[in-house]
C-alpha cells in the first residue's frame, strides 16, 4: 500500500493508499470480523499481537470486503487491517499486517498470510463481496400499503403482511402479485390495530397462524389463533388464546410482535401501555391519584400485568400450556412472563440456531442527563437466553438508574438500584420485590453513542429487530461472512446494522448493512425461504401514505 501512489490501477488494486504507522511491535488488538473466509476463519475474534500498525488516507470499506479492523485504530471506530475484493478480473486480497519483529514466527499470522495467498491464487474458495456496498439490491414488490405492521413469509415464499386497520395481505411470488386474503375487526386507536402475526411450525399443512389484535369490547390486546384455508383466512376458525387488558384513554406503546421458535414456543411483545409525554422525556413513575396511566410501574414492573413484558406460550390444540424456564410459578408473577421490565419493545427475532431471543426498545425522549431526574433516553438491543427483568421504569441502557421522583412535591426520593428493586407504587398489583435488573447489549441516545461509536447521532430513534440471519440454502442466500448475523433497523434513521459477536457472544463491531439501500421506515423484517430480507417500509408520516410498501433486499 506504500507504493505506486500516484498510479490509480494500483491503488484500486490494492484498495487504499498507506498514509502512516505506529512503531514497530506495537501492542494491539485486531477485531476478526469475517469468521468463514479463509484467510481469517482460524482466527480468534479478538486477535492480540505486536504489530506496525498502518493507517490509510482513506477507508476502502464499502469498496472492498473488510475482514479484520483494528480496535481502537487511529482511523476510528472503523480501522481496516485486511481486506479482499475482485478485481479486473481476477482476485486482490490485502493484509497490513507482517510488520513486527516476530510476525512471521507467529502461527496465526503465516495462516492468516497463507488463508490469503490461496484465496486468491484461486486454489480455495471464499466470499469478497458480503460488505461491498454496491452489491445490495432493493426491490419493491409491492404497494402503496396502509399502514403495515408485521409480516410473516411462509416455506412455499409466500409473504403475509398485516396492515394496521384489520386487512391480511399475500404476496405470491408466483404471481407477483398481493390481494386480500381476509380482514380482523380491530380497534385502531393509538397504537392499536392488528399488530403481530405468527405461523405455526406445520403452516405448509395445517395452515394455522396466530395473530395479535386490538378488540374493541372488552378494552384487550389478544392473541388469537386462525387457520388459512384454501388461500383465505377461515373467520370461523378463530379461537382466543390471551388477553391482554390495557387503557385507551391515553396513548401509547401496544408492540404486540409475535414470533414462533423451532420448538414450537411463540413469543409475544407487549408495550407498557403508559402515556410519555408529562414526564419530560424521563421515566414514567407518577404514583399521584388518577394519574395511573403515566405509571409504568402498574405494567411493566407489575408482576401479575401482562403489559411491558416477552410472553412465552407453548400453544396446544385448546389453548396453551407454560413452558418450563420462564420468569414466574403463578404465585408471585403471571406463568406467562418471560421477559419483564420492557418499555416498547416493538419488534422481536429468534434465532433458533442458539435458542436466543433478540429484540428492539423504543426508549424514553431526554436528550441529556439530568440531575435529580437520571439519564438521558436510549433505545436498545436486548437478548436474552434465559428469563429476565430488564429493569424498565427504574433502569435504562447499560443499567443507568432513574431517580426515584415526586411528582407532587417535584423532588427526587433518591436513586433507584438496578441491583435490588422495590415496586412501591401504589398502582401495583403484583410483588413488591423485583429481580435484579438487566443491562441492555447495545443502547443508543439521539446522539452520537460514546459506548458504540459506530452510531451516529441521527433524527429521532426507533430500534427494532430486523433478524438474525442464516443461510436458507435459496437462490438468494446471502454470503457465508453473514450465517449469524444479528441485524436490527432503525424506524427513524432509515438503515439497517449488523452486530458481529464474539465467541463468548459479546459486541464484536456494529457495522452497516446495505447503506447504498434507500429506506423508509423499515418496520419489520422476515429471512425467505431463498434467504433474502424481506422487508414493509412504512413510509412517511404516522399513518397511511403512498411510500408504504413490501420490499425484497438481495445481495
Amino acid at each position: 500500500a506504500d507504493t505506486e501512489h500516484d498510479w490509480k490501477f494500483y491503488t484500486d488494486l490494492v484498495g487504499a493508499t498507506f498514509k502512516e504507522h505506529t512503531a514497530a511491535d506495537t501492542a494491539g488488538t485486531a477485531l476478526v470480523l469475517d469468521r468463514v473466509h479463509p484467510s481469517t476463519a482460524a482466527l480468534p475474534a479478538r486477535w492480540d499481537r505486536k504489530e506496525e500498525w498502518y493507517e490509510f488516507k482513506t477507508n476502502p470499506r464499502g469498496k472492498v470486503h473488510v475482514l479484520v479492523t483494528v480496535k481502537d485504530g487511529v482511523m476510528g471506530h472503523d480501522h481496516p487491517h485486511a481486506w479482499c475484493h475482485p478485481y479486473a478480473g481476477g482476485r486482490s486480497w490485502y493484509t497490513a499486517g507482517g510488520h513486527g519483529k516476530g510476525a512471521w514466527a507467529e502461527a496465526d499470522f503465516v495462516a492468516h498470510v497463507v488463508g490469503g495467498i490461496a484465496w486468491a491464487g484461486g486454489a480455495v474458495a471464499g466470499d469478497c463481496t458480503a460488505t461491498i456496498h454496491d452489491r445490495w439490491k432493493k426491490e419493491k414488490l409491492a404497494g402503496p400499503l396502509k399502514s403495515p405492521t408485521e409480516l410473516a413469509v411462509a416455506p412455499d415464499g409466500k409473504v403475509l403482511v398485516l396492515e394496521k386497520a384489520g386487512r391480511i395481505l399475500q404476496w405470491d411470488p408466483a404471481t407477483k402479485k398481493l390481494d386480500e386474503i381476509g380482514k380482523v375487526d380491530v380497534e385502531g386507536s393509538h397504537e392499536d390495530g392488528l399488530l403481530g402475526i405468527a405461523l405455526a411450525n406445520d403452516y405448509s399443512t395445517s395452515g394455522v397462524i396466530y395473530l395479535y389484535h386490538s378488540v374493541k369490547t372488552p378494552k384487550v390486546n389478544r392473541l388469537s389463533r386462525f387457520v388459512i384455508k384454501d388461500g383465505k383466512l377461515d373467520a370461523s376458525s378463530g379461537l382466543k388464546l390471551l388477553d391482554v387488558p390495557v387503557q385507551r384513554a391515553v396513548c401509547c406503546h401496544s408492540s404486540g410482535s409475535l414470533a414462533m421458535s423451532a420448538d414450537g414456543l411463540l413469543y409475544l411483545s407487549t408495550g407498557d401501555d403508559t402515556n410519555p409525554w408529562k414526564q419530560d422525556g424521563y421515566t414514567p413513575t407518577d404514583e399521584t391519584k388518577d394519574q395511573q396511566h403515566y405509571d409504568a410501574q402498574r405494567s411493566s414492573s407489575n408482576t401479575m400485568d401482562l403489559r411491558g413484558k416477552i410472553l412465552r406460550l407453548k400453544p396446544t390444540a385448546k389453548g396453551y400450556d407454560i413452558p418450563a424456564g420462564n420468569l414466574f410459578d403463578g404465585k408471585n408473577g403471571r406463568k406467562e412472563i418471560y421477559i419483564m421490565g420492557v418499555r416498547n419493545p416493538f419488534r422481536l427475532a429468534l434465532d433458533n440456531k442458539t435458542n436466543t431471543l433478540w429484540w428492539g426498545e423504543t426508549g424514553p425522549d431526554a436528550k441529556k442527563d439530568q440531575k435529580d431526574r437520571g439519564p438521558m433516553g436510549y433505545d436498545e438491543i436486548n437478548h436474552a437466553t434465559a428469563a429476565g427483568n430488564y429493569g424498565w421504569p427504574y433502569c435504562v441502557a447499560d443499567n443507568k438508574s432513574y431517580d426515584d421522583w415526586d411528582f407532587e412535591a417535584k423532588k427526587s426520593k433518591g436513586v433507584y438500584s438496578c441491583s435490588k428493586l422495590t415496586n412501591d407504587s401504589p398502582n401495583n398489583t403484583g410483588a413488591k420485590s423485583l429481580p435484579a435488573a438487566k443491562g441492555a447489549t447495545v443502547w443508543y441516545p439521539y446522539g452520537d453513542s460514546k459506548a458504540f461509536p459506530a452510531i451516529k447521532a441521527g433524527e429521532g430513534r426507533a430500534a427494532m429487530m430486523t433478524a438474525v440471519y442464516h443461510a436458507q440454502g435459496g437462490k438468494l442466500d446471502l454470503p457465508p461472512y453473514y450465517n449469524g448475523s444479528v441485524m436490527w433497523m432503525d424506524w427513524m434513521r432509515g438503515w439497517i446494522k449488523e452486530i458481529r459477536l464474539d465467541e463468548q457472544g459479546e459486541v464484536l463491531a456494529i457495522l452497516d448493512v446495505a447503506p447504498n439501500v434507500e429506506l423508509l421506515a423499515p418496520v419489520d423484517a422476515a429471512v425467505g425461504p431463498d434467504g433474502a430480507i424481506y422487508l414493509l417500509e412504512f413510509g412517511k408520516g404516522w399513518g397511511d401514505n403512498e411510500h408504504a410498501k413490501l420490499v425484497r433486499l438481495s445481495h
